[in-house]
C-alpha cells in the first residue's frame, strides 16, 4: 500500500444495524468501546474487558455488525482480537495512520530479534515466557550498532525509548509497570508476524532503512 493515511468509517456504534442481520437480534454492550479503542489501534487479549467479551459467544456478531462499515475483527487462535480496514490484508492493518510510528515498532522488533538470534536464544520463550523485561536489560540500547540504528529512527535517548513503551502499552502490545518494566502481551506476535514477513531472523539495519509497505500505513 501506497497511502499514509486509514479513514474509518463515520458510522456511529449506536446506530442499529440492518434488519435480519446477525448483530440486530444480539445485544452488543462493548459496540461502543470497541469502536472508540479500534481507532488508535487497540489490540485486545486476556485482562480487557473488551477482549472477554470477544472471545465469548457474541464474536460473529460483533464481526458482523463491523463488516457492515468496512471493519473486519479477527480472532487469532494466540490468544488476541484486533482490527482491520477491508483494503487491508491481516497482516498490514494495525489501523493508525502514523508511518513513523510504525517504522518505530518494526524496528523495536527487530532489534530484539536480531539481539537474540545473536545470543543463541529462543525468541519465543525469551519474549513471551518471561513475567517482567526491565526496560535496562533490553538490547536496544546496549550496543553501539543498536543506539546508532535507535538514534537514526530519533528512539536513542530514555525520553524517546520511554515513549515508544507508552505507546505499545497504549496500543496493546506491552504492559508497562511502574518499576519500569514491560510485559509483552499476545498481541506482540502480530509485530512478530511483519518481522517474520520479511525473514527470520530479520535484519534490524535493514528495518532501519526499509520501511515495509504493509505495515506503514496503520501503526500508531
Amino acid at each position: 500500500m501506497t497511502t499514509s493515511h486509514n479513514t474509518l468509517p463515520s458510522t456511529s456504534p449506536d446506530a442499529a444495524a440492518p434488519s435480519g442481520s446477525l448483530a440486530s437480534s444480539i445485544e452488543l454492550p462493548a459496540l461502543r468501546q470497541i469502536f472508540e479503542e479500534l481507532k488508535s489501534g487497540r489490540h485486545w487479549t486476556h485482562g480487557d474487558d473488551v477482549y472477554s467479551e470477544l472471545s465469548g459467544p457474541n464474536f460473529d456478531a460483533y464481526a458482523n455488525w463491523f463488516s457492515l462499515i468496512g471493519i473486519q475483527l479477527h480472532r487469532d487462535h494466540r490468544g488476541f482480537c484486533h482490527a482491520t480496514l477491508d483494503k487491508d490484508d491481516d497482516i498490514s492493518a494495525l489501523n493508525s495512520p502514523a508511518t513513523k510510528t510504525a517504522s518505530s515498532l518494526v524496528l523495536f522488533t527487530a532489534i530484539w530479534i536480531e539481539a537474540l538470534a545473536d545470543q543463541g536464544k529462543n525468541i519465543h520463550e525469551e519474549i513471551f515466557h518471561k513475567e517482567k523485561h526491565f526496560i535496562e536489560t533490553l538490547p536496544h540500547l546496549a550496543t553501539e550498532n543498536h543506539r546508532l540504528l535507535m538514534a537514526n529512527a530519533e528512539l536513542a535517548s530514555p525520553e524517546e525509548f520511554t515513549r515508544l513503551l507508552s505507546t505499545m502499552h497504549r496500543l496493546g502490545f506491552v504492559q508497562l509497570f511502574p518499576d519500569n518494566a514491560i510485559r509483552v502481551r499476545a498481541p506482540f506476535h502480530r509485530l512478530l508476524d511483519i518481522c517474520q514477513e520479511y525473514g527470520r531472523p530479520p535484519s534490524a539495519a535493514d528495518s532501519a532503512n526499509t520501511q515495509p509497505s504493509s505495515a506503514s500505513d496503520t501503526i500508531q
